[in-house]
């Protein structure tokens, strides 16, 4: 996990999140969402830093672990509740 910084907001959420990430030096290019028994659910390319969108779309309410990747490297990890 490197210098900089990853937020959720609103968390828990409903129905959409922003995710905003900066700070790093490292270019994120992925957004990896996993359940609690670490399967992947969603993945979602990341082309600029700042922020995104996330939206809630087909997932159940539940915990679930949302990881920014770089060259599959974790830089931040941060859980994420669905309401």
């Amino acid at each position: 996990v490197m210098a900089g910084s990853f937020n959720i907001y609103p968390n828990p959420m409903s129905d959409f999140a922003i995710m905003d990430f900066h700070g790093t030096t490292t270019k994120p290019d992925m957004l990896r969402v996993l359940n609690v028994a670490g399967q992947t659910m969603k993945q979602i390319a990341i082309n600029h830093q700042g922020q995104i969108l996330f939206e809630k779309g087909q997932l159940a309410s539940g915990l679930y672990l949302v990881n920014v990747i770089s060259d599959n490297k974790i830089l931040y990890s941060e859980r994420l509740i669905i309401e």
